[in-house]
């Protein structure tokens, strides 16, 4: 007789063998003992969780000659038939290979034929999904009135792509992941059945690379017991699942903790050259990162973890002096991100390395709050920022900073002084004095312009005021773009100009004389006409733009030539 792989050798063959789905097996049983049996299923969930093995219990349990019964014998002619696959009342089909209309057609023609010997004809189709949307549509009728000798169980991994005009007509299930500790105890109860023995932590370690799927771990475990030639040690299972063995990944992030670059640059190439998979590292350093997390935040945190050895509890333990909360939540940010990175990139190993520079150089770079209060302590004059505590990088600009954070950061001007040394612009005779106090704090205004529009303080900071008079102040302009741009900007520049200088004025923009024919110029005649009126857009769109941007809607005679 061929080897049979212990998933379908150990396969639950009654409800109370199922594990992690309790819920799910209590309320069929209950529908089957009070003989309220819906005509069509659908389970849903993971991978290898028990969907399948689930709806060939339930064609066993209503078929059994015994039943319908909750607790089919497994016994009778149609048990067993069943168990072994050739029961022809029982037709399983793969969803993804029989997904035309034709086949649907086919089985709306064969399901008015009587079961050939038990009560029910059963149809299990699995990976329903996969499903044309034409074959789903023929399927509607017969879903919704079926005939009572036949019932319908679907299986899918993918819920969200079944229609929901399927999904109304069926009792729909919700399968779930099973827990570390639910395989580790049926793993341990098959070894027993086959008479082997192994460390406890390596049924730990398959039962956390099978990511909740029972299927998964068993088919490790049948792998493991292949390879490790009757002995099975915790180092093969790690070979073989191309899996960091848990001190290696203690010792990469106490380097990621003390900031040693170097040590944990070398430990990446360390495992690239062993050949371990980098995206289980990287999930399995994020997850030793919320363990810490966890160890840090709580006082049992035995409660929040699975099958964690002790004493890796307390190496989390003796880290807890040595490292902030901030620090660790930031580092599994920046993990997490990775992971998602990796999943679209080809230089995996470079992601990384990159993550870890930025993890071992996190206190370097200040915090949100720590940049604002520096900044309004600067400004403010308070303070003086020493040497050794600057960043090596050039400083930004406070316009930049304000931009980036999104903050009220003032800047101190080159040729004048902050907001609140602006003397008011009284209107006199003295025109020349306005003149002189506004050509002093005009780098202010030309800042305070910057938060409110991007596009208007260049052409502001191009120009020179000139002249005061009747509330106007004058500017000469470098070009007909400036001198529209401020036309267009008007009432906005006016707005911004009274918060500054505490006087309402208007900015007048006047183009600076051309060179007189024949004079030497370095500068190529613009070919641009100026604007003769100042439109305001219909589209709300394009008016919202205009307001944001500045500018000027062009005529139609002035496309392509601008």
């Amino acid at each position: 007789m061929s080897y049979l792989v212990l998933a379908r050798k150990y396969r639950p063959q009654t409800f109370d063998e199922v594990i992690g789905q309790e819920y799910i097996t209590k309320t069929l049983k209950n529908a089957i003992e009070s003989k309220r049996i819906a005509h069509s299923f659908l389970f849903f969930g993971p991978r290898g969780v028990g969907k399948t093995s689930i709806a060939r219990i339930l064609a066993k349990a209503i078929n059994c000659e015994h039943g319908p019964t909750a607790t089919p014998c497994n016994k009778c002619s149609h048990c067993t038939e069943i168990t072994a696959g050739i029961s022809t009342d029982i037709i399983e089909i793969d969803g993804a290979s029989n997904r035309g209309i034709d086949e649907i057609r086919d089985l709306r023609e064969k399901v008015r034929y009587m079961p050939a010997k038990g009560r029910y004809k059963v149809y299990i189709i699995d990976e329903v999904h996969m499903l044309t949307n034409e074959a789903f549509n023929a399927l509607l009728k017969t879903l919704e009135e079926p005939p009572e000798h036949v019932k319908f169980i679907f299986a899918t991994t993918e819920m969200d792509q079944v229609p929901a005009t399927i999904a109304s007509r069926c009792q729909k299930y919700n399968f779930r992941k099973l827990t570390v500790a639910e395989i580790v105890g049926l793993l341990s109860t098959i070894l027993k059945k086959e008479k082997l023995n192994v460390d406890q932590r390596v049924l730990t370690l398959i039962a956390r690379n099978s990511d909740g799927a029972l299927r998964d771990a068993e088919s490790i475990l049948d792998q493991v017991i292949s390879y490790s030639e009757g002995e099975v040690k915790l180092e093969d299972v790690e070979k073989l699942l191309e899996s960091v063995n848990r001190e290696m990944l203690a010792s990469f992030a106490n380097l990621l903790i003390d900031k040693n670059t170097q040590g944990s640059l070398k430990i990446i190439e360390d495992i690239y050259r062993a050949g371990y998979d980098p995206v289980l590292f990287i999930k399995y350093l994020a997850e030793y990162f919320r363990n810490l997390l966890i160890v840090k935040v709580t006082k049992t945190p035995e409660d929040f973890m699975e099958m964690i050895d002790p004493e890796e509890i307390k190496g989390l333990k003796l880290l807890i002096p040595v490292v902030t909360e901030t620090k660790v939540v930031n580092t599994i940010k920046i993990l997490t991100d990775l992971l998602e990175s990796m999943k679209y990139s080809s230089y995996q190993r470079v992601l990384i390395e990159i993550a870890c520079v930025k993890i071992t150089r996190m206190d370097s770079l200040l915090s949100l709050p720590e940049v604002i209060n520096r900044l309004e302590s600067i400004s403010a004059g308070t303070v003086s920022v020493p040497a050794e505590e600057c960043a090596p990088e050039i400083e930004a600009p406070a316009s930049t900073v304000k931009e980036i954070l999104g903050t009220s950061v003032e800047k101190i001007p080159e040729s004048g002084g902050s907001f609140s040394d602006i003397e008011e612009v009284d209107i006199t005779d003295d025109s020349s004095e306005n003149l002189k106090r506004i050509i002093k704090n005009w780098p202010v205004f030309v800042e305070a312009m910057k938060s409110k529009s991007r596009s208007l303080s260049p052409s502001l900071d191009s120009v020179k005021p000139y002249k005061v008079e009747n509330n106007k102040v004058f500017v000469k302009a470098p070009s007909v773009y400036v001198v529209d741009s401020i036309i267009n900007g008007a009432a906005l520049i006016k707005e911004v100009f009274k918060e500054t200088f505490k006087t309402a004025m208007e900015i007048v923009a006047v183009l600076e004389k051309a060179p007189e024919a024949g004079a030497k110029t370095d500068k190529a005649p613009v070919a641009y006409k100026p604007q003769t009126e100042n439109r305001e857009p219909a589209n709300a769109e394009v008016k919202a733009a205009k307001d944001m941007f500045g500018g000027r809607i062009l005529k139609k005679e002035e496309h392509g030539k601008i």
